[in-house]
């Protein structure tokens, strides 16, 4: 999953805000769920993750957790689907 955030006009509380931002949602396994925000105009020096690499296949299995997105604002809940709880 993948979308493209745009910053709503607000009051800013620190100064130099990113206006526009990308999220992306891998699935990579049943139990495993990546989430990452980045700018959407400027790449960023990003920490290699020599130990944690990305699965280039879906999971093998039904998913123990669905995710919920919200569009304004936007917001995320990631639900576990046995018991069904808000994580």
């Amino acid at each position: 999953i993948e979308a493209k955030l745009t910053r709503m006009n607000a009051p800013s509380l620190f100064g130099a805000d990113i206006k526009e931002l990308t999220f992306h949602a891998e699935m990579q396994t049943e139990n495993r769920l990546r989430l990452k925000i980045t700018d959407a105009n400027q790449a960023r020096f990003e920490v290699p993750h020599e130990h944690v690499q990305s699965l280039s296949d879906t999971p093998n299995g039904p998913l123990k957790y669905r995710l919920e997105l919200i569009q304004k604002p936007f917001g995320l809940k990631v639900w576990r689907t046995s018991p069904e709880k808000l994580l």
